[in-house]
């Protein structure tokens, strides 16, 4: 014993074995699957698996007509973020509003 401190010695730690790693590592992964799959299923809750059937009505984004929404707009060039500078009608000086009142109906 030197100034007060004893000296002590250093045993080696207990060794885990092969077989106790592998299960510990299938219980983290086991519990880590769970916990994702529990916080999707809270996050989503709408998403199912029929929500991926491919034999739903299918929508053609090219055909349709415009019609008139007398609500007004859904969103502004101010509003919106991602209008960049070459679409914004407003700030590029277009002078008429009424194409703000029309929405694509699909058909």
């Amino acid at each position: 014993m030197a100034n007060g401190w004893e000296v002590v010695s250093e045993e080696e730690p207990p060794r885990i074995s092969n077989g106790k790693r592998l299960y510990n590592l299938l219980l983290i992964l086991l519990g880590s699957a769970l916990l994702i799959a529990f916080s999707c299923h809270l996050l989503f809750p709408h998403v199912t698996p029929d929500s991926f059937s491919s034999e739903k009505e299918e929508c053609d984004l090219f055909s349709g007509k415009w019609i008139q929404d007398a609500s007004g707009p859904a969103y502004t060039n101010t509003s919106c973020s991602f209008i960049s500078y070459p679409q914004n009608c407003l700030t590029n000086g277009r002078p008429d509003t009424g194409y703000l009142l029309l929405e694509m109906e699909t058909i």
